[in-house]
């Protein structure tokens, strides 16, 4: 009996407790200061600071762009939020896509998409984005093929709204990630590293990605308008921040679990 008792002790030192009866400590007097004086004032330098960072994106990658096509391009100003300023973006002459290219483009999404089909792994995650994505494309292939000369879009007009979206998801996937973390007050410095991280991932991956599909859009054609922004668009930048979350709560959740982690908890 002792050493079934003493083996008990033993396993009860490494055995945790069940989730159900702990959650964090959190101090909503803490939680309160965050938001005050970190939050709200990121946020409102961010809405006083964005029409300079987009004319920072429109011109670096207006010089890119002409570098790397040698195209003529224009940085213009749209109008966004009335207190807050405009936003610049990057004009340059687009182009259609042929017939021939369209309808080739129109049979070899039919031939994936039922060759997907047919797999058996079919259902993972990958292979269905994969499949939405080359049903948005045949839809823009059968598209102009018969209405072709209707297209009511152009380059300027996919300029503007990837730059506006581009504002708007920046601020708030920063809200998001904030609130979302704010749990782990006690954390505030790894938080702050992660955040900065974010803003910053987040910023090269925008610029590079609206390089790169200006490129197309003026080289190959609007045929692949339609993908580059429902298949390509703002989901990567949340998927981003995903991956940067899931970075955070894996180190967060060493940090609970381990000796020093218990004054965390709250029982119940």
């Amino acid at each position: 009996m002792s050493n079934i008792k003493g083996n008990s002790k033993e396993k009860k030192n490494v055995i945790y407790y069940s989730r159900d009866y702990r959650h964090l400590d959190v101090s909503a007097f803490w939680y309160i200061i965050q938001f005050v004086f970190i939050l709200i004032p990121v946020v409102w330098l961010y809405l006083r600071s964005y029409s300079r960072i987009s004319y920072f994106v429109a011109d670096f990658s207006a010089d890119m762009i002409h570098k790397i096509t040698g195209n003529t391009t224009s940085i213009l100003d749209t109008g966004y939020f009335k207190y807050f300023g405009g936003v610049s973006y990057v004009d340059m002459a687009g182009k259609h896509p042929s017939f021939t290219l369209s309808f080739f483009s129109l049979l070899i999404s039919l031939f994936l998409i039922i060759v997907f089909s047919l797999q058996q792994n079919n259902r993972k995650p990958l292979m269905i984005f994969i499949t939405i994505g080359l049903y948005i494309h045949a839809c823009s292939s059968a598209y102009f093929l018969v209405f072709g000369y209707k297209f009511p879009y152009n380059i300027d007009s996919y300029s503007v709204l990837y730059m506006k979206q581009q504002i708007v998801v920046w601020l708030m996937i920063m809200i998001v990630y904030w609130i979302s973390t704010s749990l782990i007050t006690k954390m505030v410095v790894y938080r702050l590293l992660s955040f900065i991280a974010l803003i910053i991932t987040l910023f090269i991956f925008g610029i590079v990605r609206y390089i790169l599909y200006m490129i197309i859009l003026a080289k190959c054609s609007y045929l692949f308008m339609a993908s580059l922004y429902f298949t390509f668009g703002v989901l990567f930048d949340f998927m981003v921040m995903v991956g940067v979350f899931a970075i955070f709560i894996r180190q967060a959740s060493r940090k609970y679990n381990n000796k020093n982690g218990g004054g965390m908890w709250k029982w119940s």
